[in-house]
């Protein structure tokens, strides 16, 4: 526990760590804004438009990072509203555009110092627009990745449920093969899973945590799993024989 408990806390310092430097990044491009506004004083229009889509981008940078840490039971609404956050992205490209096309239109004519800063301030701009796109495009490939998962789980855990609690009530010979069919369906999906879960906890983007409020990883829940099927398998072959035994 101590171990985890110390895993945990470096992961909360590498993640301070990263919204110290968007902080950087988001001052670095605010700064270029400002410099285009001295600078440049007959086109307060660009500067106002600048300034309101790097706010916006602020706030949808500050959405990202409230998705840095997901409890176990909001993965799936965390990914709907990576969607959603995406979709704002996308809607802003056309602005994003006119944006670059004005400050084009501007350093044709602007002094060689004043281009550089629009220049300047523009691949600041850019750089942020892509690196936010990036981090939401990540976030929502990974919490994909554990829908798909817990859907899987979800369906063979039920699968499990159900026939321990109608074990007992089965003796005919046909229905536990046909069960025992199932079960070995299952397991040999097992390894594909396995190797599905070890991706997912290899590059971990969001945190997921569990009820306990520890971080939850997604190979133990198809050993776990694997596990309960193995057991499922293992009533399904004594009953068999018994039933042999008794014919």
């Amino acid at each position: 526990e101590t171990t985890s408990n110390s895993c945990f806390n470096e992961e909360k310092e590498k993640l301070k760590l990263v919204k110290d430097q968007i902080e950087i990044i988001s001052k670095r491009v605010q700064s270029h804004i400002n410099g285009i506004g001295i600078k440049i004083n007959a086109n307060q229009e660009l500067n106002v438009k600048l300034n309101s889509f790097n706010n916006w981008m602020d706030a949808l940078r500050k959405n990202a990072i409230d998705i840095d840490d997901v409890a176990f039971r909001n993965i799936e609404p965390s990914l709907q509203t990576l969607h959603s956050l995406l979709e704002q992205h996308s809607e802003r490209e056309n602005e994003f555009n006119d944006i670059y096309q004005e400050i084009k239109k501007i350093t044709d004519t602007a002094t060689p110092s004043e281009a550089a800063n629009l220049n300047e301030a523009y691949s600041a701009l850019a750089s942020d627009y892509q690196n936010v796109n990036q981090s939401l495009y990540g976030k929502k490939e990974y919490l994909g990745k554990w829908v798909d998962l817990l859907h899987y789980l979800d369906d063979a855990k039920e699968f499990v449920t159900h026939q321990n609690k109608h074990m007992s009530d089965v003796n005919a010979p046909q229905e536990l093969e046909k069960i025992s069919s199932h079960v070995n369906e299952y397991l040999s999906k097992i390894p594909e899973w396995k190797s599905y879960a070890a991706e997912i906890d290899q590059n971990p983007i969001i945190r997921i945590i569990n009820e306990n409020n520890k971080v939850e990883h997604a190979l133990p829940l198809v050993n776990a799993l694997e596990h309960d099927l193995e057991t499922l398998s293992k009533n399904c072959a004594e009953i068999s024989n018994k039933n042999k035994q008794v014919h």
